[in-house]
């Protein structure tokens, strides 16, 4: 049993986490700008920031592309996290031509 708990927590455990990413909706915050955040756990050793920036970035081309526009940052913020613990991204964009 003790051999088995052990998988559990070193091998299953990390491949579940892995995936456990929180994104919101996009927010029309005020005249033309929008906001969105993503949030994801960081389990081993590696930076999530590139992934989560990209996944940000991504979805605000995405909600802009539907208009014919690309997104352009006005802020941004990055709040890193040691192993275990969330990383989160908040980008504030306009959709531009």
């Amino acid at each position: 049993m003790d051999r088995a708990l052990k998988l559990i927590v070193f091998l299953i455990f990390p491949a579940l986490m892995s995936g456990c990413d929180v994104h919101s909706d996009i927010a029309d915050i005020s005249g033309g700008e929008y906001m969105l955040t993503e949030t994801d756990m960081k389990v081993g050793v590696g930076a999530v920031r590139a992934s989560i920036v990209s996944s940000v970035h991504d979805r605000a081309n995405s909600f802009c592309g539907a208009t014919g526009s690309r997104a352009a940052k006005v802020r941004d913020a990055f709040e890193n996290a040691s192993i275990g613990k969330f990383a989160t991204y908040t980008l504030v964009f306009r959709c531009t031509s």
